[in-house]
């Protein structure tokens, strides 16, 4: 099984850098999530790139929002 570390922009792996920065410049912050995903830079690139697809989809961003609050609690997230 492998070890996930919590990232900051400084010390990712160098791929996962400009996409921690563009999350900290979207959401004014990096959230934990993407923190951990920065240890495999592929993951970080995916998960940023539905990110972005998603919102271009039809529901409002009041129904993505709930969408992601849906997808929280099903699976446990606190």
């Amino acid at each position: 099984m492998s070890i996930f570390l919590k990232h900051t922009i400084d010390d990712a792996p160098e791929a996962s850098k400009a996409l921690l920065d563009g999350t900290k410049k979207a959401f004014g912050f990096v959230p934990n999530l993407q923190s951990y995903m920065a240890e495999a830079p592929e993951l970080l690139a995916g998960y940023s790139a539905l990110w972005d697809l998603f919102s271009k989809s039809t529901l409002t961003p009041h129904e993505q929002q709930v969408v992601y609050l849906t997808s929280n609690f099903e699976n446990d997230c606190h």
